[in-house]
């Protein structure tokens, strides 16, 4: 209630999800080009607005009020696992000869290879995703990455490159999950 009287017109990273992927799915399940043309056009919003062209990663939000990202330099994993896992999610509903269809591989390729080099030894991201060893490893982060990742991985839109950080990613994230209260969890099934 209160956003948007706060904060008209601004946008948070995680909206990508929302606004793009539940859009194409509508979009596809109704044959409605407009609504198809809306979801897909996100990809390259969000990114116009919240891609930082140094890093190439997300801010969490831009306030129409302040007309620039905020906080800035500061990169949410949990956000940057929205971007993508929504992206691949996206591009499933676009026809091939659609004219969005570049951009949208572009930003996903660009924004993976930002996050590439961000992957901590142990397989996962922190929730700030430049500031190692300042905030703590991000499991959402982690899962939404590697999700993205394998996706566009087994469809040909992102390199092969990305298939083994995202299994280590994938394995991280099952290995830290209990069983039940007190358990650990330390079988891998074979992927």
């Amino acid at each position: 209630f209160y956003g948007r009287f706060l904060y008209p017109q601004s946008m948070w990273v995680d909206s990508l999800m929302m606004a793009g992927v539940f859009s194409a799915i509508i979009a596809a399940e109704r044959g409605d080009e407009e609504l198809r043309d809306f979801a897909l056009s996100q990809g390259p919003l969000f990114a116009k607005y919240l891609r930082d062209e140094e890093s190439g990663l997300y801010h969490h939000s831009w306030w129409k009020m302040l007309g620039r990202p905020y906080p800035r330099n500061l990169f949410w994993g949990r956000g940057n696992g929205w971007v993508i896992a929504s992206l691949p999610m996206i591009l499933q509903y676009l026809p091939e000869n659609h004219p969005e269809r570049p951009e949208i591989l572009r930003i996903l390729s660009e924004t993976s290879e930002a996050l590439l080099p961000f992957q901590r030894e142990d397989g996962w991201w922190n929730t700030l995703i430049e500031q190692p060893g300042r905030s703590y490893r991000e499991s959402s982060a982690t899962a939404l990455i590697a999700a993205g990742w394998l996706a566009g991985v087994r469809r040909g839109w992102l390199d092969e490159k990305y298939r083994e950080p995202a299994l280590k990613a994938f394995r991280s994230v099952v290995e830290a999950m209990p069983v039940g209260p007190g358990d650990d969890y330390h079988h891998m099934p074979e992927i």
